[in-house]
């Protein structure tokens, strides 16, 4: 169980100069949703402006390993009580999400996400030109979808899960 909470709150009047409040995205300093990271242990809060990306797929929080994993309108945050990690998405979002019990895979037309159960993330914003799509995941194997050559026609490819790059992200 979770010992802390983030909930929705209302955007600071201040906006994103309100002083106490972080902003973390994906892509730089962009925070458009206010939220509050609150510790039930210590009774601590802090305010955070997480960014929103371009696609459909919305997450609340579920716990996942050491996160809570909440989705933006496809853009992925990692929340700890000691703080909120955005993970790497470029521009437009994630628009799918294979769940295991030992990963969490999203997907985007081109770029990929991996979040273990032990709190390790891996990600290649590279693995398609076009259309990538996780068609399964069997253990550790990816079965993939999408146009690996520019200009070609969708095919389907496996590959290993750990021949995805680790990446590490920072808390704030």
């Amino acid at each position: 169980m979770m010992w802390f909470e983030l909930t929705p709150a209302d955007y600071p009047h201040e906006g994103l100069s309100t002083p106490g409040w972080t902003h973390v995205s994906p892509d730089g300093d962009r925070g458009t949703v206010a939220y509050i990271l609150e510790s039930f242990a210590t009774g601590q809060r802090r305010g955070y402006f997480l960014s929103g990306g371009a696609c459909d797929l919305d997450i609340e929080g579920f716990e996942f390993g050491p996160y809570l994993i909440k989705c933006i309108d496809g853009k992925v945050y990692l929340v700890t009580e000691a703080g909120i990690a955005a993970a790497p998405c470029n521009v437009l979002g994630y628009m799918q999400l294979v769940e295991d019990p030992e990963m969490l895979v999203f997907c985007s037309y081109y770029e990929l996400l991996v979040i273990h159960k032990s709190g390790m993330l891996r990600y290649s914003q590279d693995l398609a030109h076009d259309c990538l799509e996780v068609l399964a995941l069997n253990g550790d194997i990816l079965h993939l979808n999408g146009r690996q050559e520019f200009s070609q026609d969708d095919e389907q490819w496996t590959m290993p899960v750990t021949d995805i790059p680790i990446v590490q992200v920072e808390l704030k």
